[in-house]
């Protein structure tokens, strides 16, 4: 029985038991944890040290940041085995990762007179207005353009022999590479006429398109910023037979639309009009009753023979588009018995030499001289012309401006760079090109206006009525239209193109005529003054006209005044309405039998004449645009 109730105790505070011995357990703990002071071992002399190391890598990490240390370059002699004379030297230019083998260049102490820049001569300046081809992007059209060629000789033969003297002399201790003259590029720069009657400043003007010359642009004259080896490809690379006659010949700023005609340069363009002129002044009586003649046929086509100066066989300029480009310089083919025209694109096939492509000079008929060829030396081939037939063009040029320009040749520095200078010389060292002077042509060059127009009375009894003749030129055609004007309205308008029923109509660009006719003048007409006399005639022949006059503002702004009847215009403004009417009359007997006839058109005239009649007319002062 007793044993039964100490079982019973013992149930009862079983759990106090528990709690008891956990508390006891927990107390055991925490002394351990927090009262202990049993000795542990020191840390060694590794984790010691990488503590600190870790500890200082940490610190430099939370420093603000600084500038970043400069790259490491490698210095020529720790890479190369060089003599101890070369190093300091060598060490000024560090080695690129793409080092060629003329990267590094060792010049020995001597003095060069650079040679002396010769001038150009027998300038020769005109203006061309040509249908073109305009490529933008895929885009391709066909438009009128005006642009000026300057055109000069210059003494190559004299030049070769100033550079051979300088630098090919046997007297030197090293010579340069390059000891001939190679065209660097030519530098056609214009003014232009105010209307106050000064001129502008000299600034450089573009020649449209060169795609020979320009995948080889010159990036900059200084040679600093070339390095030795770019600077020798780049004389290289000019050096190529093809890339030197386009650099001083270059082809027209944009290729020809027209197939039957070729670009002359100014001189022989003069030449071929003296020729013309001089043939044709026989054969005005009977050139009705001589069979075969035909459109193709005529002084137009002839080209005078001309020594060739030991130029390279098939040289050439720019060409006209054709189916066979330029292909020389024998001019087009003369007309086939009975009539038949010349074949277009066949005029030009040349001495040898292969076709171009329109509008692009053509590759040289003497294949040796180019890098590549089956030549192994390199050759020069403009020092065969004693006299180098030279010009730029100025593919900027506005209708109705005028200007005057002057060039300049320049011609790669074979010592650029070097200290081989002399103190008079010294600030060429960094040029890359040498500049013959400045030479500029004895004449201005007068860009024809698209846009004339001539005021006329009406027989209307209104006398503040008046007519205007308005003239222009559009896609290579004259076009007439007459418009009546009051005081304060403008003189022209837009106007759509007409058929010849006279029905208006708008052509779309698949036919190639324009939907739409820009007579639009720019002036307008202020003020009809009734009764004005006009003095008129030559010396002692003078006799008085009544008219009335008209005061009208031009596109310059300027306040103009002029009779309406025709005696009483300037001489100047007689002679150019007697060009423009004669081109229509021209062009619409030319257009015989053809489809549309427009208000007056002509094609332009051969030789790259596209302003037919009118020829080279010079500006009309205010009445032009």
């Amino acid at each position: 029985m007793a044993k039964k109730q100490h079982m019973n105790v013992f149930e009862a505070h079983l759990e106090k038991i528990v709690i008891v011995l956990a508390l006891a357990f927990a107390g055991w703990v925490l002394h351990r944890a927090f009262f202990t002071t049993e000795a542990s071992a020191p840390p060694s002399k590794l984790t010691q040290d990488a503590v600190t190391t870790a500890r200082n890598l940490d610190q430099q990490r939370k420093k603000p940041s600084s500038a970043l240390p400069e790259p490491y370059t490698a210095r020529a002699d720790k890479l190369i085995n060089v003599p101890p004379i070369a190093v300091s030297t060598l060490d000024r230019f560090p080695l690129s990762p793409m080092a060629r083998e003329q990267a590094v260049r060792i010049d020995v102490e001597q003095t060069i007179v650079l040679p002396k820049m010769l001038a150009l001569k027998d300038l020769a300046v005109d203006v061309y207005r040509e249908r073109v081809e305009i490529t933008q992007g895929r885009d391709q059209h066909v438009a009128d353009l005006d642009f000026v060629t300057v055109e000069a000789q210059f003494p190559m033969l004299e030049l070769a022999e100033e550079f051979a003297a300088a630098f090919d002399d046997d007297n030197l201790k090293q010579k340069p590479k390059a000891v001939q003259p190679v065209v660097a590029m030519i530098e056609l720069q214009r003014q232009q006429l105010r209307p106050d009657g000064s001129w502008t400043d000299w600034h450089s003007v573009s020649g449209g398109e060169n795609p020979t010359v320009d995948s080889l642009e010159v990036k900059s004259q200084r040679y600093s910023d070339y390095t030795d080896a770019e600077f020798e490809v780049l004389i290289e690379q000019h050096s190529v037979d093809k890339v030197q006659w386009a650099a001083v010949q270059p082809p027209t700023p944009y290729p020809l639309a027209r197939t039957q005609t070729k670009w002359l340069p100014p001189s022989e363009r003069a030449e071929q009009k003296r020729l013309a002129s001089t043939r044709e002044r026989p054969e005005r009586g009977d050139r009705r009753q001589r069979p075969g003649r035909g459109r193709g046929d005529g002084p137009a086509t002839d080209r005078r023979e001309r020594p060739s100066r030991g130029r390279p066989q098939g040289r050439g300029g720019p060409t006209s588009a054709g189916a066979m480009g330029e292909m020389g310089r024998m001019g087009p083919m003369p007309q086939m018995p009975g009539g038949m025209p010349p074949m277009p694109g066949m005029g030009e096939m040349g001495r040898g030499g292969m076709p171009g492509m329109p509008g692009m000079p053509r590759m040289p008929g003497d294949m040796t001289g180019m890098r590549g060829g089956t030549s192994a030396q390199p050759t020069w081939p403009l020092l065969d012309e004693e006299a180098l037939q030279v010009w730029a063009h100025d593919a900027t040029a506005q209708p109705g401006q005028v200007y005057r320009y002057r060039v300049r040749v320049g011609f790669f520095n074979p010592i650029a760079g070097r200290d081989w200078f002399t103190e008079k010389e010294k600030d060429l060292q960094d040029q890359i090109i040498l500049w013959s002077p400045f030479a500029q042509p004895d004449k201005v060059a007068k860009v024809p206006p698209r846009t004339l127009f001539f005021l006329k009375p009406t027989r209307d009894p209104d006398i503040r009525l008046v007519q205007a003749d308005v003239f222009h030129f559009q896609n290579g055609l004259w076009h007439n239209e007459q418009f009546l004007v009051r005081p304060g309205s403008p003189i022209g308008q837009l106007q759509e193109a007409q058929t010849p029923t006279g029905t208006r109509t708008a052509l779309g660009p698949a036919t190639g005529e324009p939907e739409f006719i820009d007579f639009r003048t720019g002036a307008t007409l202020l003020d009809v003054i009734p009764e004005s006399t006009h003095w008129v005639g030559l010396g002692g022949t003078l006799r008085s006209v009544v008219t009335t006059d008209i005061l009208y503002r031009d596109t310059s702004g300027q306040i103009q005044r002029r009779g309406l009847d025709k005696p009483t215009w300037p001489e100047e403004m007689r002679k150019q309405h007697s060009k423009v009417v004669n081109a229509i009359k021209q062009q619409n007997q030319q257009r015989r039998g053809g489809g549309r006839r427009p208000r007056g058109a002509m094609r332009g005239g051969r030789g790259g004449e596209a302003m037919g009649a009118m020829g080279a007319m010079g500006a009309m002062g205010p009445t032009m645009r």
